[in-house]
């Protein structure tokens, strides 16, 4: 099923251009399930980015359909931050000290 599922060209494409490129592409396609995938694990290179990337949005899509993506505030405007998962422990070679 896997294999199935694979798509080495754009696997190949994915991996070669940033995050932000395939994050605005999948919400230029509509795709928002993939820009919410993007944002979750990617929130740190790409939530700078918010607003732009929504603006990518299909005008004729249903802003029903990603509401999900849209920033919410509390009464007094403060932005509730979006919630990002860690996909993995940040190798010893990726810290501070080595950038």
């Amino acid at each position: 099923m896997a294999e199935d599922m694979y798509d080495y060209t754009f696997y190949d494409k994915f991996r070669t251009v940033s995050l932000v490129t395939s994050t605005v592409k999948f919400a230029r396609e509509g795709n928002h399930k993939a820009v919410e995938v993007m944002f979750t694990y990617h929130g740190d290179v790409l939530l700078p980015h918010w607003l732009p990337v929504l603006s990518n949005f299909p005008e004729s899509m249903d802003p029903y359909e990603y509401e999900s993506l849209l920033p919410k505030c509390t009464a007094s405007g403060n932005v509730f931050p979006w919630s990002q998962i860690q996909l993995r422990e940040q190798d010893w070679c990726e810290g501070t000290n080595f950038q």
